[in-house]
């Protein structure tokens, strides 16, 4: 019996690797690890007045629906980034903007 290979076959751990560096799946996944960092640390009362999350180029945009949360967290906004990269551990938030 002969066994025929094709040229263009990759093993399942080549096809992962090229998955982990693929940029869009890396931001994806960043995203994803922020959201979930956020609602573990900032509890639901915070995440419920929490619109969408948007991160880009290791800025942290928060869209919250109350004008009154978002002057309070503007006021804690290094500690909220400490929080949020020691949670995530490592460092991939430099700065947050609140709208």
């Amino acid at each position: 019996m002969t066994i025929f290979k094709r040229q263009n076959e990759k093993s399942l751990s080549d096809l992962v690797k090229e998955l982990i560096h693929d940029p869009k799946i890396v931001n994806k996944y960043t995203s994803i690890r922020i959201e979930k960092a956020w609602e573990e640390n900032f509890g639901a009362q915070i995440s419920k007045h929490t619109h969408k999350l948007n991160y880009y180029q290791r800025i942290l945009t928060i869209y919250l629906t109350s004008s009154v949360l978002r002057h309070e967290l503007l006021l804690g906004k290094a500690k909220i980034i400490k929080t949020l990269n020691e949670s995530l551990g490592e460092e991939l938030i430099d700065d947050i903007y609140f709208k």
